[in-house]
């Protein structure tokens, strides 16, 4: 047997395979039949067509289709309504094209859209809070600076206030004058103190220039009002805000001590190792005995009559 048949494993194995062949082939075992009635009862919704986009199969559940959209759909995709899109693809001998339900990701757009707008009004909520708050802090910022001002300028503006009334009842010229130049005098203070509140606000150090300008222009309204002025500085760089403050302050001091008999005034502000001080020499009429505002100044008195203050930091102390 072996030499008729050879390997017997084998010759069974071809007589099963002849045998489910010729069963396939005579229709006793159905394969590869049935798929155009598949394809019409599936829930894909298809369409299959020829090169010249004439159906050849079609899917219960698909939508009439224009030959308009076919084309469209071999190039991208197509809304055909809200929740469908419709996609193309070339096959042998024609197309297929099939329509996607895209329900969930139009809801999920929507969603996002929502949250987009919902972001975007917390976001201008956020935006207008953040621009009330900073006007707030300004305005904050701005009465703490004016609440300062006020607050050191506070004795001048009292006495500009009795000079206008004081020029209100007089009809003497000459004092009216008078009146009038101690009020610029002291309205030059104001305005120069003003500004260095404003320039030192937390500062650490500010340029001398500051200053300069502030003694300038206060040694040019003591000018205007027939008193002789002379105002030196120490050519530095920076200065710190208690100094600048200090010195412009006991300038204005001195001036308003010896302001009613007021003729000459030398004003040195200097740098030394210890820090700044000030020099001034005086010529008035009507001397005062001390400045109780400036405890820390020295004040003497010439033969000539000339007055001399000096105010200088104690060792590692300052202005």
């Amino acid at each position: 047997m072996h030499a008729i048949a050879g390997d017997m494993t084998v010759v069974q194995c071809l007589t099963f395979t002849a045998t489910f062949e010729a069963c396939i082939r005579c229709g006793l075992i159905q394969s590869n039949m049935g798929y155009a009635t598949l394809f019409e009862v599936s829930m894909a919704k298809g369409l299959i067509t020829d090169r010249a986009f004439v159906p050849v199969q079609c899917s219960m559940q698909a939508a009439p289709l224009h030959e308009e959209q076919l084309r469209q759909a071999l190039t991208g995709s197509v809304q055909l309504d809200a929740t469908t899109q419709l996609h193309g693809h070339p096959i042998r001998k024609g197309y297929v094209f099939w329509q996607e339900d895209v329900t969930e990701l139009v809801a999920l757009l929507e969603e996002l859209r929502l949250t987009q707008e919902e972001l975007h009004d917390i976001g201008d909520i956020i935006q207008a809070e953040t621009a009330q708050k900073a006007q707030w802090l300004q305005l904050s910022e701005q009465n703490r600076l004016y609440d300062k001002i006020e607050t050191v300028t506070a004795r001048q503006l009292a006495r500009i206030q009795e000079y206008l009334i004081a020029l209100k009842a007089t009809d003497d010229v000459d004092t009216a004058r008078r009146l009038l130049k101690h009020i610029v005098i002291l309205g030059t203070y104001i305005k120069r103190r003003s500004n260095l509140v404003f320039v030192c606000d937390k500062a650490e150090d500010i340029d001398t220039t500051e200053l300069r300008l502030s003694l300038f222009e206060s040694a040019e309204s003591l000018r205007l009002s027939d008193i002789r002025c002379a105002v030196q500085i120490a050519d530095t760089a920076k200065i710190s805000p208690a100094s600048a403050v200090a010195i412009y302050d006991a300038f204005e001091t001195i001036i308003e001590a010896t302001l009613p008999g007021l003729q000459e005034i030398l004003f040195c502000a200097e740098h030394t190792a210890q820090g700044w001080g000030l020099r001034c020499s005086v010529q008035c009429t009507d001397a005062p005995a001390a400045l109780p505002s400036l405890p820390q100044m020295q004040l003497e008195r010439d033969d000539d009559g000339l007055l001399y203050f000096t105010m200088f930091p104690a060792e590692g102390g300052g202005l």
